[in-house]
């Protein structure tokens, strides 16, 4: 969203959708959403980003993308083994998987917007994605002078790699002039684990999640409800992985288990066989209604373990749901916090838990403080970082 001469543009990407019979229904919404824009907002105009492209640029984006297979021209070793192979394989695969198509369409946008518009600042969401770093390399070539704010929105784990530049990507002119985190521990991990320049890397605020900071007024559970949720992840490989351990442990008990699929991810796709009667879907429940039911909640990689300590409910990762990297988003967290990594472990947990036999997560002050920490409240002072 740029401002020009007192009129608002906003810049928009047209999605293309997989499902020939969905097109109609997304175009449906992105034109809903263009008039809500233009309804809140005075002297407004919407473009399409392809609308900006001109065919020179897209023919560009296709000829650079095409040519941008990456091989390598050196053995790749790790723990003394030559994976230099599956390094190529991998290489291949993301070229052909065409992911370059969007980022090159995203660069050349983004010298015509550099190139049209003098904008002071840019603020957009930090994902270290490539499109980001070709933006940054327009900014390079045709706009110095423009500021870029980078935002990491939201938390992360181990797994999102791209969060973690390695040593030989530190000193290449590919990132903002700013990375505003949401909170003071995502700080300090990512200055930690990712090879940033010094300064580049501050807390700013959770822009995203203000609804942490509303009080809750909730009645305390007497005794155990014996109710149990589990939180996916974005990543729908493993749910079948994980749907089959939960059986194994909870099928057709006493035990009450709430399926809560993520948001993008389809239900009928995931779920290909009848569940045991006391496993319910609860995609469309609010976390909120679950909340108040649950003891406890199993969770991978994703916020709600961390959003679930403003409420009095226990929380376990779940360590049998990835095999390659620990994504724990519950950093420097020093609360009790579960963790079982086999089936063994769970069975095993869930007797001594409800046996009585495990504190429970306890400090409900500290939890609030850490969740703060993690998720910082917004301020004008830290609104200023990005403005």
């Amino acid at each position: 969203m740029v401002s020009k001469q007192k009129k608002t543009i906003v810049f928009t990407t047209l999605l293309i959708t997989k499902k020939a019979w969905s097109i109609f229904g997304y175009i449906k919404t992105v034109f809903e959403m263009v008039n809500d824009i233009k309804t809140s907002l005075k002297k407004t105009e919407v473009k399409l980003y392809h609308q900006i492209l001109s065919v020179t640029d897209l023919l560009n984006s296709y000829i650079r993308g095409l040519r941008s297979h990456i091989r390598l021209k050196q053995k790749v070793i790790y723990k003394n083994q030559d994976i230099s192979y599956l390094v190529s394989v991998s290489l291949m695969e993301d070229h052909f998987r065409y992911y370059w198509n969007y980022a090159y369409k995203q660069y050349y946008f983004s010298k015509r917007l550099f190139k049209d518009f003098k904008i002071r600042r840019l603020v957009y969401p930090y994902e270290n994605h490539p499109w980001e770093k070709l933006m940054v390399t327009a900014r390079n070539q045709l706009r110095a002078s423009t500021e870029l704010i980078a935002f990491q929105h939201t938390s992360l784990s181990f797994k999102l790699l791209q969060h973690f530049p390695g040593k030989y990507e530190k000193d290449i002119p590919i990132y903002p002039d700013k990375i505003l985190t949401v909170g003071n521990i995502l700080k300090d991990v990512m200055i930690k684990y990712g090879h940033y320049r010094d300064g580049l890397v501050e807390a700013g605020c959770a822009l995203r999640h203000p609804y942490l900071f509303k009080l809750v007024q909730q009645e305390k559970k007497q005794g155990f409800t014996k109710k149990i949720a589990y939180a996916f992840s974005s990543d729908p490989k493993g749910y079948s992985h994980i749907i089959n351990n939960l059986i194994s442990v909870f099928g057709n008990s006493e035990y009450t288990i709430y399926l809560k699929i993520h948001p993008e991810v389809s239900q009928k796709a995931i779920i290909d066989k009848k569940l045991p009667d006391n496993f319910i879907l609860a995609k469309h429940i609010d976390w909120k209604d679950i909340y108040e039911q649950i003891d406890l909640l199993f969770y991978d990689d994703n916020s709600v373990g961390v959003e679930a300590l403003k409420y009095d409910v226990d929380v376990v990762y779940f360590g049998m749901a990835e095999q390659v990297y620990n994504s724990d988003r519950l950093f420097k967290f020093n609360g009790n916090k579960y963790i079982v990594t086999s089936l063994e472990e769970l069975r095993e947990f869930i007797f001594e838990y409800y046996q009585g036999k495990l504190r429970k997560l306890g400090n409900r002050r500290y939890n609030h403080d850490y969740l703060y920490q993690y998720f910082l409240p917004i301020t004008n002072e830290r609104l200023e970082k990005f403005l």
